[in-house]
């Protein structure tokens, strides 16, 4: 019998890489705070944009109100590259003196944590076991834009 994965975990994991991934570049010069968040929330509002497409495109899942394995993989595999296209064009900002450190963290966190969801994409059971381990593989990072006042990169609220 194969094992489906509940439509929350895929929404959790989905939702979490849609909203990282919604998060310009400064041209190497040091933005104010207010520029910062502007160029960063357009960065985002972009790629949400472009993952919501992908999320309509989601099958709806089986009478147990859980996609597949395959399903699951499809859709990781699709949302991936524009994960990792916005965390690269967040690292072209230069964040101001007191956001650069824990911006330049949580980019380097977002990229690790998208570099570990894709390689566990590589196949449908590894993936299944991957976000049963990691539910919450980006709280921490949503928590940590917002605290930037980054919310379109973050939360999204």
């Amino acid at each position: 019998m194969r094992r489906m994965v509940p439509r929350a975990v895929l929404g959790t994991a989905v939702v979490a890489l849609l909203g990282l991934a919604a998060c310009g570049d400064s041209g190497g010069e040091t933005l104010t705070k207010d520029e910062f968040v502007k160029r960063a929330s357009a960065i985002c509002e972009r790629a949400e944009q472009r993952t919501d497409d992908i999320a309509e495109e989601l099958p709806e899942p089986s009478g147990t109100g859980a996609l597949t394995g395959e399903q699951l993989q499809d859709s990781v595999t699709k949302v991936a590259p524009i994960v990792d296209s916005t965390f690269s064009e967040l690292a072209e900002l230069e964040a101001p003196a007191d956001l650069a450190e824990r911006f330049d963290k949580l980019v380097a966190d977002g990229k690790a944590a998208s570099a570990r969801l894709k390689e566990a994409a590589k196949s449908p059971s590894s993936l299944e076991a991957f976000l049963g381990e990691n539910d919450d593989l980006f709280g921490d990072l949503d928590q940590g834009f917002d605290d930037l006042g980054l919310t379109q990169c973050g939360s999204n609220e």
